[in-house]
């Protein structure tokens, strides 16, 4: 995503003693669940690099035990050790050098900009900003309309080209961050962000205790869609730091028990995000699809026939040549991890942003170069790990005279 997460400290709101057991959803408290994913020693984080192979291959692991609840679509890791995962300067997951993902987040904030009356000035709250990314993205969509643009992220490290209404503080979001709040928000942003908390209903009730009573204003929030993950048995992403993944009911649930009204729910980016709109309005027109039941049991059933044809096909395909995938964030890391732990036919990873390039995948050590190197490699195939960047990946190709055979994985 254009920010890097952030970790949210156990607040008041959601002290361990009153969490649901294991055997029950933590967010309905439904007792019907069915086991998704299981996986040992998996990366805390996908998206920290390495400088040397050694480090890479010593980074720290944990339990991936990942549920589901058939009542209302959550899905979460059960083993997750929020005392072990820690973000910092060090997360990396700037995707806005991908002209299809730029597109996608002046999407996003045109959405956020006419959501706010056309009368007034904006004040927005974000929580998990990374780099900024979305608040120049706002200004150039409110223009003169951004009075103020407040960002908390522990992963901020002092980029240039913020606006100058905005400031973002190093920081994980708590709530005595609303007292840094230069004015009361209209707007509240939080992308991948619920994802990631122990308690989401609390963390967004955090951020409602930021709005004064007399302020009417617009919730966003983007986090990956479980459905998109099921219906393309999307296995790689399912990783250890995005603690949970929500449905449609699941995100609505969270929205209306923290005391905020639904109003919109898009799919986004292929489908692979949900994008919620809600207010503190009690009435008023609401656009919220159901979505059709989750085939867990197929996705269960899929795994192994999944795994062992990628597998196939890379030993296949690494007898004519070196072997890439594109992408070294969440999605090529964890599928490199799962379907070549051995580093035996996976050559590297190809990765656009200079910051990931010469460092190291954690735990299997693959590593991570540019376009370029991976064409002075030899690479023979490549292997796409977001269907949303291949037509921009193949024109680069072409561009460069890289002739590799181009497949997605699915």
């Amino acid at each position: 995503m254009s920010h890097a997460a952030i970790a949210v400290r156990q607040s008041p709101l959601s002290p361990s003693a009153t969490r649901a057991p294991a055997a029950a959803c933590p967010l309905c408290g439904g007792a019907r669940l069915v086991e998704v994913e299981r996986r040992v020693r998996t990366p805390l984080l996908q998206n920290v690099g390495f400088k040397t192979p050694e480090a890479a291959a010593c980074a720290p692991t944990g339990t991936l035990d990942l549920v589901a609840c058939l009542a209302c679509g959550l899905a979460w890791n059960r083993a997750f050790d929020e005392t072990q995962v820690a973000y910092d300067g060090t997360y990396e997951n700037d995707q806005t050098l991908s002209p299809s993902y730029r597109e996608h987040l002046h999407d996003v904030a045109r959405r956020m900009v006419r959501a706010v009356p056309a009368d007034e000035p904006i004040d927005a709250l974000e929580i998990g900003c990374g780099q900024g990314h979305l608040m120049v993205a706002l200004r150039e969509a409110a223009g003169g309309r951004l009075r103020s643009a407040t960002g908390f992220d522990p992963a901020w490290r002092g980029a240039r080209g913020l606006p100058p209404e905005a400031g973002i503080h190093a920081r994980s979001y708590d709530a005595a961050c609303n007292d840094l709040l230069p004015r009361p928000p209209n707007l509240v942003v939080a992308r991948h962000m619920l994802d990631l908390v122990a308690d989401p209903t609390a963390f967004l009730a955090m951020a409602r205790a930021a709005i004064p009573p007399e302020r009417s204003p617009a919730l966003f929030i983007e986090t990956p869609s479980v459905s998109w993950i099921v219906d393309n048995r999307a296995y790689f992403d399912f990783i250890y730091d995005r603690r949970s993944v929500f449905s449609a009911a699941a995100l609505r649930c969270v929205i209306e028990r923290a005391g905020f009204r639904p109003r919109h729910l898009s799919h986004v980016f292929g489908a692979q995000y949900l994008l919620a709109e809600a207010g503190l309005e009690t009435a008023g027109p609401q656009d919220w699809a159901p979505e059709p039941a989750l085939d867990w049991a197929g996705l269960a059933t899929a795994r192994e026939r999944f795994l062992g044809h990628w597998r196939g096909w890379l030993a296949e395909q690494r007898k004519q040549g070196p072997v890439a995938l594109w992408g070294a964030a969440g999605k090529g890391a964890c599928f490199a991890q799962i379907a070549d732990p051995g580093r035996t036919t996976i050559e590297c990873l190809i990765d656009v942003n200079p910051a990931k390039q010469g460092r190291f995948i954690p735990v299997t050590a693959h590593p991570v170069v540019s376009p370029q190197q991976a064409h002075d490699r030899g690479v023979r195939a490549i292997c796409v790990m977001n269907p949303m960047y291949r037509a921009e990946i193949e024109r680069m190709l072409e561009a460069m005279a890289f002739h590799a055979v181009v497949v997605e994985i699915d």
